[in-house]
């Protein structure tokens, strides 16, 4: 693995943790699963910014909405349909 590659593998870690997330919300509620997936890919996403806030000292708010979350929010919508959809 190289350096300049980490983005993206991160990227790639939390988009399949807010699908499972999705898949799971959906799963469960068996109703509104891409509303309840985007919830709770929200969520995820609020509690990693969190945890982001305290490790590093100088974030901006306005790095909050980049189109790696927006993935993630995507991700995590598709698997609240497909969680809403499983048998």
């Amino acid at each position: 693995m190289t350096e300049k590659w980490i983005g993206y593998y991160s990227l790639g870690i939390v988009a399949f943790s807010c699908m499972f997330t999705g898949i799971t919300a959906g799963y469960y509620k068996r109703k509104m699963g891409l509303l309840n997936g985007l919830i709770h890919s929200i969520v995820l996403l609020f509690v990693l910014f969190v945890i982001y806030y305290f490790a590093v000292e100088n974030i901006a708010f306005k790095n909050m909405l980049h189109i790696r979350h927006l993935i993630c929010l995507a991700c995590g919508a598709l698997g609240g349909m497909i969680g809403v959809n499983a048998k």
